[in-house]
């Protein structure tokens, strides 16, 4: 069995972080991006794939949802394999699962298949969710955490930013299915550069030596700690708001406003490039505030306003204006998760921790895709911003509430 935690040495200056930490950043933060960047695909293309398969939103929703349908089932389990094997199989796993899936997809025939792509694919992100923060946390003191897990925290957004232009812009040249040939490509670079360049520090930090020799505890003991599973409800309620808007964004421009594909997949790039700013600042002022609950609160405060509209606005320059408001939110809420939880827990418990967030995350991402299709379906659009959405933002703020002085 491999020692996730070999003997090492004690780095005495606690904030200087080796130039080698910004490299396995880099690359964990690539394999990061190997999972939304496959998410993003059905997102993009559903107005395309709705035709192709002579499928409605409903439908659509599902598909969506399939490729979040392993990632709550595997995210304690992906503790477990970062815990027993390392966190380097750990991510190999996660962008393997997308190499096949993308692999499937490309190859799909039938409505069928191509789903079965998507809970492959899907599988890779709640893996991920566990293993970057558990491969980032120990090349960095917690004084710099909160930056290096906010950079983190813009994986997702980072996809956002260059997926869905750049999938419509393929899909305009090409055809769908060469969509799902680049992301094959594409996971397969990384899942070299992982094997390349992942590895494990071999020093503490001062002040960590002995948190990192304890015996490993069981996942079930970070239930104990109250924050931990707070954030985990916010994780959940945060992303089955924020996730069911991001699926659905493109259609709701398509068809409901009238906009062009290119368009509306460019406002989608918008909405995400403005959250990869966020999450980055995010990270870095709650370590200038030092305090994480009311940088979280602000984000969620910004989802709730975002919630509201967004699906009752037809006006151009408007949407424009919640575009950005709604990257705040998209982005500010999990890059403060993502730090805030690694500092609630002893090191030798991170990954158990985080693996809390995962599964929380794709729990709610699961329960938005299905739940806002069949809403939108019999009420309309406008009635699941109102009555689904901002409702769950509203949730998180009071969550929030209840950390107490454990979340500063």
């Amino acid at each position: 069995m491999e020692e996730v935690f070999p003997a090492r040495q004690t780095r005495s200056l606690r904030l200087t972080v080796p130039g080698y930490a910004w490299v396995l950043l880099a690359v964990v933060f690539l394999a990061g991006v190997t999972a939304p960047a496959n998410m993003s695909k059905v997102m993009v293309l559903a107005p395309v794939l709705m035709q192709e398969f002579g499928i409605g939103v409903s439908q659509v929703g599902y598909l969506i949802a399939g490729f979040y349908l392993l990632g709550f089932v595997l995210a304690f389990p992906a503790a477990a394999i970062a815990n027993r094997w390392g966190v380097k199989v750990t991510i190999l796993a996660a962008v393997g699962v997308g190499v096949v899936g993308s692999l499937l997809g490309a190859l799909s025939t039938g409505l069928g298949l191509l789903l079965v792509s998507r809970v492959l694919e899907g599988a890779g992100f709640a893996m991920m969710g566990v293993a970057g923060p558990s491969a980032i946390s120990p090349w960095f003191p917690k004084e710099r955490r909160g930056t290096a897990l906010g950079i983190w925290g813009a994986w997702a957004a980072t996809a956002m930013v260059i997926c869905p232009t750049l999938w419509a812009w393929i899909y305009s040249v090409a055809a769908w299915r060469t969509v799902w040939w680049a992301t094959f490509a594409f996971d397969l670079l990384v899942f070299i550069l992982v094997m390349l360049f992942v590895k494990q520090p071999d020093f503490y930090y001062e002040g960590e030596e002995e948190a990192h020799l304890e015996q490993k505890t069981k996942i079930s003991d970070v239930f104990k700690v109250r924050s931990v599973v707070l954030l985990g409800l916010i994780f959940l309620f945060g992303e089955l708001a924020f996730m069911s808007m991001n699926g659905f964004l493109v259609t709701y421009l398509n068809t409901q406003v009238g906009l062009p594909l290119s368009l509306a997949s460019l406002m989608m790039s918008v909405c995400a490039l403005v959250g990869v700013i966020g999450s980055v600042l995010a990270g870095m002022i709650s370590d200038k505030l030092k305090t994480r609950k009311w940088v979280l609160m602000f984000a969620i405060v910004t989802g709730i306003v975002f919630s509201a509209a967004i699906f009752s606005t037809h006006n151009v320059t408007a949407l424009w204006i919640w575009i950005i408001i709604g990257g705040v939110a998209g982005a500010g809420v999990p890059a403060v998760l993502w730090a805030a939880v690694p500092g609630l827990v002893r090191p030798s418990q991170v990954a158990n921790a985080v693996a809390v967030n995962a599964f929380s995350q794709n729990v709610g991402m699961f329960i938005g895709a299905t739940a806002i299709g069949t809403v939108i379906a019999s009420l309309g659009w406008s009635a699941a911003g109102y009555f689904i959405l901002a409702p769950c933002y509203v949730i998180c703020a009071i969550l929030l509430l209840f950390t107490g002085k454990q979340l500063r």
